[in-house]
């Protein structure tokens, strides 16, 4: 008869791998999971000071939402170039339509944090009614289920559900469909 002895820490780290729990990506019509961007935050533009307030997934509620949610990486940033073509040239409905862009710095390649942010600072001033975010601890792409180093794309109801999500690069067709699902949420 065949017996072994089963080692305690190889029997804990075992339990412990196959019962953490596996984050993924807001499904479709479920409500918008909860999160806090303490660190750093919204910038808000004072004349040419900015400051940052804390951010969280309530500030989507009551007008539909396109969250962009980059890593701070020249690399990611490009993934979805065409879809942030496309929804700076489509024209929509007036109304409560806001997109949110989430600056993952967390993920910035070492010595490139302050590039990222001067950057970003930039847009801000350049742009003041566009919202920014600056996400240091990865608090956002940790709640969401987001991988490292990369690109999502979540249009939100204005109830606070999602309608659309996607981590990576969308395909023509995907992009389409969230500027249409973000053009025709009510």
């Amino acid at each position: 008869m065949l017996t072994t002895k089963l080692n305690p820490m190889a029997a804990l780290l075992t339990l412990t791998l196959f019962s953490s729990v596996a984050f993924s990506l807001p499904k479709t019509g479920e409500p918008l999971p909860d999160f806090t961007v303490a660190d750093k935050g919204k910038m808000e533009l004072n004349g040419e000071e900015i400051s940052y307030q804390p951010f969280g997934a309530g500030a989507v509620k009551g007008k539909t939402t396109v969250l962009l949610l980059i890593a701070a990486r020249e690399s990611a940033s490009n993934i979805n170039k065409p879809f942030q073509e496309t929804l700076s040239a489509t024209q929509f409905p007036a109304g409560n339509r806001q997109v949110i862009t989430v600056l993952g710095l967390d993920q910035a390649v070492f010595g490139t944090k302050g590039i990222a942010l001067g950057r970003l600072k930039d847009k801000q001033k350049a742009f003041p009614s566009s919202n920014f975010v600056v996400d240091a601890a990865g608090s956002a792409r940790e709640a969401l289920g987001l991988e490292k180093k990369s690109y999502a794309v979540i249009v939100v109801s204005s109830n606070g559900r999602v309608i659309r999500a996607k981590d990576g690069a969308l395909s023509q067709t995907e992009i389409d469909d969230f500027i249409n699902a973000f053009r025709n949420d009510k």
